[in-house]
C-alpha cells in the first residue's frame, strides 16, 4: 500500500508537476552527497565524499546508480571491488589512494581483488593514482560492451594502481 520505484505525480488538472521516485511511500532525492545524508536505493549519482571508512563495498542494492565518484583515501579495509550487473551504471571515478592500506605506495595482498562486470552502459573508469596500490589478487573487467575509456594513474607519474594484479579484460568491444 505505499508507493514504490519510479513514477510521475500529476496535478489536478493532469498536468505533469515532477518526476519522482518513491521507496516504502517516501519520495526520495536522486542524487547522494556522501555528507550524512540518509541513502536510498533509488539514487542515481553517488558522490561520496574523501575519507570514508567502511569495511564491505556492496552497490547491488542501488540499482539506479548510472555514476559512482568516491573520493580520495576512502575504502581502506575493502578487499574484494565488485560491480556486477549495474544495468544503468555509466561512470565510475575513484580518487587518490582508495581502496588501499598502503598510502603512496604498493603490496601484494592476493585476498583483495577488483572486478567490474556485466554493466552494458559503462562508459568510462577512473581510477586515481595509488588506490588499489596493495590488490594482489585478480583485476577483471568483463562484458562491459561501451566501455570507451579507462584511466589508471597519472601518465607520467608513480602510480602503483594494482601493481601485484594480474589482469583480465574480456568482452569489450
Amino acid at each position: 500500500d505505499h508507493r514504490f520505484g519510479i513514477g510521475i505525480a500529476y496535478d489536478t488538472t493532469g498536468k505533469i508537476v515532477k518526476d519522482c521516485n518513491w521507496y516504502d511511500g517516501i519520495e526520495y532525492s536522486l542524487d547522494y552527497e556522501g555528507y550524512g545524508r540518509n541513502l536510498n536505493i533509488g539514487v542515481k549519482h553517488m558522490k561520496i565524499c574523501d575519507n570514508c571508512i567502511l569495511k564491505d563495498w556492496d552497490v547491488s542494492l542501488f540499482y539506479m546508480l548510472e555514476t559512482i565518484e568516491i573520493g580520495y583515501e576512502c575504502f581502506p579495509d575493502v578487499k574484494t571491488f565488485k560491480i556486477d550487473g549495474m544495468h544503468l551504471l555509466k561512470r565510475l571515478k575513484i580518487g587518490i589512494n582508495s581502496f588501499t592500506k598502503k598510502k603512496n605506495g604498493s603490496a601484494c595482498d592476493k585476498s583483495k581483488s577488483f572486478h567490474v562486470l556485466n554493466c552494458e552502459l559503462l562508459e568510462s573508469i577512473e581510477i586515481g593514482r595509488f588506490s588499489f596500490s596493495d590488490f594482489g589478487g585478480e583485476f577483471e573487467l568483463k562484458n562491459l560492451p561501451a566501455l570507451t575509456s579507462i584511466a589508471i594513474g597519472q601518465v607520467g607519474r608513480k602510480s602503483l594502481n594494482f601493481d601485484y594484479s594480474s589482469f583480465v579484460i574480456r568482452g569489450i568491444s
